[in-house]
């Protein structure tokens, strides 16, 4: 499981099936991976240009379809 996890975290997010829409608000934010989001602290990722909610329920339902959704809380 850990090798599965390792693979979602840092694999480039433009691979991992994500929209294009989501995608380029990563790259506006300045995010290449899943574990850059997460090691985010939320208060910094909202203040960020170009989050949006939708971009949050994207990542939300990604990680809940992987089984990770706890790397969120």
């Amino acid at each position: 499981m850990k090798n599965k996890q390792s693979k979602l975290l840092y694999k480039p997010i433009r691979k991992l099936g994500f929209s294009d829409h989501f995608c380029t608000q990563c790259n506006t934010m300045g995010f290449k991976t899943i574990d850059e989001i997460l090691k985010t602290e939320r208060a910094d990722l909202v203040l960020r240009e170009s989050f949006s909610y939708h971009w949050l329920e994207e990542l939300v339902s990604f990680l809940q379809t992987h089984n990770q959704l706890h790397l969120l809380q």
